[in-house]
């Protein structure tokens, strides 16, 4: 077993209540926010990592931590386990590229399809012998029996069925495909969201429990008891609502209503924002990267106010850039829309003193505060 610190279990619990009550718009002191602190005094690589479980789960434990140690309040520990976002797409048949940096991040070369009626020669995977997969399901297993299954996990980076789909039969396929293939492209995004809900239920299976993972997918965030699914859909950035009602919310309807009503996740931009909460169980909200969905704050104040809930992965720059985020954000969607920001501090930033984490979590616990009295009022 490598856990080896106390885990302050008690005070977790509140924290986790906190992010119950407001996923539910329930008051609150202030407004959670997120500070992890990513601590690699090992000197892996993004390979190395995605290359051992051992190594990864060093990481994952170092960073948990570091940050409690650091972090006075919010945090609430897990691990992201990390075989990169195209295992489904591997279990397939397509190759993964590695790629020449040790920091990259793994993609697959080329797509499978040339010619769109090869979509209905696929077979469904198997998760416990295609692909990387059974080397994950080993990984979450690892993870959670390493730690007794007391910090959650996440499961495999899904992609989302839109992304697989687009791994399959490349983007051009697919975009004009839904105009002029319509019955085709439904199809395969049902076949593929069969085998993400396989994949799933593998990673549940090796985790422990639905209770043991964050979400069903690769979200490192805690996500509450009977809210757990998650579908990424970061192709809706390229088209318009309509599509979006027609091709991504019906399967992604089929996760949300076995796995509870999680969130959406899109890096940005949010042509479809304002159909995000829309499907069938309606979902909690979504969780976007700050970066690219800044000028889109605006488009969530009507169709999230009072019910959906945004998470926003902000990249720290400097102290008053982060500040100056936060503030951009509680001025953008106070008092109808609560967001809670997700920021990654890499330890080598605090160490060197570029980056005073305890004075920057007080200043934005300040702003928290103030932004809670703005929705409560």
């Amino acid at each position: 077993m490598l856990l080896d610190f106390e885990l302050p279990v008690k005070e977790i619990e509140k924290r986790k209540q906190r992010i119950r009550d407001v996923w539910e718009y329930k008051k609150v002191d202030h407004i959670p926010f997120m500070i992890t602190i990513n601590s690699n005094r090992y000197g892996y690589t993004m390979h190395d990592e995605i290359f051992s479980k051992e190594k990864q789960l060093q990481l994952r434990l170092a960073s948990i931590k570091r940050t409690l140690e650091l972090v006075p309040d919010d945090y609430i520990p897990s691990m992201f386990v990390n075989m990169g976002c195209v295992g489904i797409e591997n279990a397939y048949g397509m190759e993964i590229y590695y790629g020449e940096s040790p920091d990259q991040t793994p993609g697959v070369k080329k797509y499978l399809f040339d010619n769109m009626e090869d979509i209905y020669s696929l077979k469904h995977i198997d998760p416990y012998k295609d692909g990387i997969i059974p080397e994950f399901l080993e990984r979450v297993r690892y993870f959670a029996e390493q730690t007794r299954f007391l910090i959650p996990v996440s499961c495999l980076d899904m992609n989302g069925p839109m992304a697989i789909a687009m791994d399959i039969i490349g983007s051009e396929n697919l975009l004009l495909g839904m105009y002029t293939n319509p019955e085709d492209i439904q199809y395969l995004l049902n076949f593929v969201t069969e085998d993400i809900i396989a994949v799933t239920e593998a990673c549940i299976k090796a985790a422990g429990g639905i209770n043991n993972i964050t979400s069903t997918d690769f979200v490192s965030e805690w996500f509450p008891e009977g809210k757990k699914g998650h579908v990424s859909d970061d192709v809706c950035a390229m088209y318009n609502p309509e599509l979006f009602k027609k091709f991504s919310i019906p399967v992604n309807n089929r996760i949300y209503r076995k796995y509870g009503p999680g969130t959406l996740h899109n890096c940005g931009p949010n042509p479809c924002a304002e159909y995000y909460l829309d499907h069938e169980p309606i979902i909690s909200g979504a969780d976007l990267c700050f970066k690219y969905s800044k000028d889109d704050l605006y488009k969530f104040k009507k169709p999230f106010q009072g019910r959906g809930i945004l998470y926003l992965g902000l990249e720290y720059s400097s102290h008053e850039e982060t500040l100056n985020d936060y503030r951009f954000i509680i001025d953008s969607l106070a008092p109808d829309v609560i967001a809670i920001p997700s920021l990654i501090l890499d330890e080598k930033c605090i160490d060197s003193g570029k980056c005073d984490v305890n004075r920057l979590y007080h200043e934005l616990r300040s702003m928290s505060e103030i932004y809670a009295k703005r929705v409560w009022k």
